[in-house]
């Protein structure tokens, strides 16, 4: 079996330990290996931006949820230095998006800055979806991305998450763009820690 946290030591006549926190039991694991492979030879022959594309695999993991997080976040970082493996990494995101299980979250952040252009645009997308205030700080920081629609889609996640605009929308000008990138940064260096304080402190 695989723990992901470390119990107590059993004493001699005491009662059976409860399952530790992040245990997956093997056939679970077994599952999740096997259903990656399938993922991995379906983003072969079928191609991402296929939208009309459907995933037996996609569906079992998102069944599956938090139990799978941690294999498919490895098989992503595995599979980084194959350039043939893009679109698999590209079904990785969005069956991680598919889940919104905030384990996966940091991962997603982390693809949102760090990732290709693709990849960006599919976590900025998970990022809105979950819709958590501790998001926020990307989300403004993907507003200076290249990409047009990774920037409308991270306005989009902060206008559904915070209620503020700035008047940042897919028809703005250049101008209008610059100045409300430049708006949401200092609304952020202001009130940052103390939005993210209230948000919190209001799911309690």
């Amino acid at each position: 079996m695989t723990l992901l946290a470390a119990s107590g030591c059993r004493s001699s006549g005491a009662p059976a330990a409860q399952k530790p926190v992040g245990y997956v039991p093997d056939s679970v694991r077994a599952e999740v290996a096997s259903l990656i492979s399938q993922l991995k030879s379906e983003s072969e022959v079928v191609s991402y931006a296929d939208e009309k594309a459907e995933s037996i695999a996609i569906d079992r993991l998102c069944e599956i949820g938090l139990p799978a997080v941690g294999q498919l976040v490895a098989s992503y970082y595995e599979s980084t230095s194959d350039p043939q493996l893009r679109h698999f990494r590209y079904f990785v995101l969005d069956t991680l998006k598919r889940m919104q299980q905030p384990a996966s979250l940091p991962f997603i952040m982390q693809v949102a800055q760090y990732g290709d252009r693709r990849e960006k645009r599919v976590a900025v997308e998970a990022i809105w979806a979950f819709g958590d205030s501790m998001c926020v700080e990307t989300l403004i920081n993907a507003l200076e991305d290249e990409d047009t629609e990774v920037v409308n889609t991270a306005a989009a996640g902060l206008r559904a998450i915070t209620g503020v605009s700035f008047g940042l929308y897919p028809n703005a000008t250049p101008r209008q763009r610059e100045e409300a990138i430049r708006k949401w940064q200092h609304w952020w260096s202001v009130t940052g820690g103390s939005y993210q304080a209230r948000q919190t402190g209001s799911q309690r």
